[in-house]
C-alpha cells in the first residue's frame, strides 16, 4: 500500500483511493499462498498470534488512516473531521469486501467486484464535491 500511495501521489485522491484498492486485490491474488496462510493466522486461536498480528494491523491501520487523511485533507480542506472519518471508513469497508472476497470470487466474478468497488468510490468523490466542490489546487 505504501508503494501504491507513494506512485501514485500525484493523481487525484480519488484515483488514489482506487489505485490502492486495486492494489489490494492485485497483491493478494499474485500471493494466494501467503493470502491463505495469513487468513489462517488471522483466525487463528492461538492467543500469542492473534496479539502479534493485532499490533501489526493495529500499526498499518493508524499508517493508513493518517495517509489518506492527508490526502483528504490536501484535496477537500472544509471536510469536517466526521466527514474525514466517513470517507476513511467506507474505504477501509470496501477494501475489506476486496480482500475477503479474493476468496470467494474468481475470473470475471472477482473483476465486477472491483468494478463495483470503483463506482462506489466514484460516487463517494462526485457527493464530496457536489457538497465542497472540486480538489483544491494542491493535489
Amino acid at each position: 500500500m505504501k508503494r501504491i500511495l507513494a506512485a501514485t501521489s500525484s493523481r487525484s485522491v480519488d484515483r488514489i483511493f482506487s489505485e490502492m484498492l486495486h492494489g489490494i486485490v492485485k497483491y493478494h491474488k499474485d500471493d494466494e499462498q501467503g493470502t491463505m496462510a495469513y487468513i489462517s493466522l488471522v483466525t487463528s486461536p492461538i492467543p500469542e498470534i492473534k496479539l502479534y498480528l493485532q499490533k501489526y494491523l493495529l500499526h498499518f491501520n493508524d499508517w493508513l488512516v493518517s495517509s489518506l487523511e492527508d490526502l483528504l485533507r490536501q484535496s477537500y480542506p472544509s471536510l469536517s473531521t466526521e466527514e474525514v472519518d466517513q470517507i476513511i471508513k467506507q474505504f477501509v469497508l470496501l477494501g475489506n469486501g476486496l480482500f475477503w472476497g479474493i476468496n470467494l470470487y474468481e475470473g470475471q466474478d472477482l473483476m465486477e467486484q472491483v468494478q463495483i468497488t470503483d463506482r462506489f468510490i466514484s460516487s463517494m468523490f462526485r457527493d464530496i464535491e457536489r457538497k465542497f466542490g472540486p480538489p483544491s489546487k494542491s493535489e
